[in-house]
């Protein structure tokens, strides 16, 4: 006969309050280009659990039911930049938020980096490229 063990919901709980479950990191892809959003997801997805937007007001309007574990965000998205869907987020829900910012135009790379973004990957980009610099993010905040 096993015994089942019921653990209170605090005792699951990582520093984030989000309730561990044992899968696999949680990112939030927020890209307006529907094919780029795709091959993102699909190339992504066979590491990590995967959601995507097309808009900053999506992902900021839906991030706090998701909680996920990291921000992929397009710096040039429609009605606002990914740095200021990120922003939005980090004012709504406090604290850091792990982010990773992709764009086709290298001359942002250093306002990314200069507003707090763990990482700037230039589109296009490779897989293992986007995994490293999102390990790097995940791993090193």
């Amino acid at each position: 006969m096993s015994a089942i063990v019921e653990l209170e919901r605090s005792q699951l709980a990582g520093p984030s309050g989000k309730i561990w479950t044992g899968g696999r990191p949680h990112l939030m892809i927020c890209e307006d280009d529907p094919e780029l959003a795709l091959g993102l997801s699909i190339r992504l997805g066979t590491v990590y659990d995967v959601t995507t937007h097309a808009s900053g007001e999506a992902t900021i309007a839906s991030y706090g039911a998701w909680r996920p574990d990291l921000l992929l965000l397009d710096y040039c998205l429609p009605n606002m930049t990914g740095i200021e869907a990120l922003d939005e987020i980090r004012t709504v829900w406090g604290g850091e938020v792990p982010a990773v910012l992709l764009s086709a135009y290298p001359n942002v790379a250093e306002v990314c980096l200069s507003a707090g973004v763990e990482t700037f990957i230039e589109k296009p980009a490779d897989t293992g490229d986007m995994i490293w610099a999102i390990e790097h993010a995940l791993h090193h905040p």
